[in-house]
């Protein structure tokens, strides 16, 4: 293709390869639980020939706290700089503590001097403790040609229910009883 010539054809096919220096890998369980202490298992593998030395930056977030673990004189709990052999891999470990209940956005950050990768994976953060349900049905006996109607229930609690762990879910079921006289 070219600004001046237009789209041109060869007889000779020509061949292309297209490879990332290095890849990113992510091993997270498909849920975790709140206030739970979880490291973040972040795998690079170098595709290259060469060494490289490689930036991981997990990017924070009000979901989670990362569990300060001592490295020596470094203080960022969120980066780790590794060196990976020619076609080597290697793993990055973060610590973290999940404290929002809901979906749970990571994103890690692989910066080299030449080239860079990003990995963006959701994962669900569920409440601790034990799940528990409680029904209660209703009837409503409604009058015919009624077309509005309406009634105030209260759910009540159990007590030492888990803080932002209460969902309520209300189905209708309709029926219609036919009279013939």
């Amino acid at each position: 293709m070219s600004d001046d010539l237009g789209l041109g054809f060869t007889p000779v096919p020509q061949k292309l390869n297209v490879a990332k220096d290095f890849s990113l890998s992510l091993n997270v369980p498909h849920y975790i639980i709140r206030r739970e202490e979880l490291v973040l298992e972040v795998n690079i593998i170098n595709h290259l020939a060469r060494d490289l030395e490689v930036i991981l930056v997990l990017s924070e977030s009000e979901a989670f706290e990362f569990i300060l673990a001592k490295h020596g004189d470094i203080s960022v709990v969120n980066a780790q700089t590794l060196i990976l052999e020619g076609y080597g891999s290697a793993t990055a470990l973060f610590p973290i503590r999940p404290v929002v209940i809901g979906e749970l956005q990571i994103s890690v950050d692989a910066i080299a001097a030449d080239c860079s990768e990003s990995l963006v994976w959701n994962v669900l953060v569920k409440p601790e403790g034990v799940e528990q349900s409680f029904s209660e049905t209703l009837f409503l006996e409604l009058e015919p040609l009624t077309h509005n109607y309406s009634q105030s229930i209260s759910i009540s609690l159990p007590p030492h229910v888990v803080e932002d762990s209460q969902r309520a879910n209300v189905v209708l079921v309709g029926m219609c009883a036919l009279v013939f006289n």
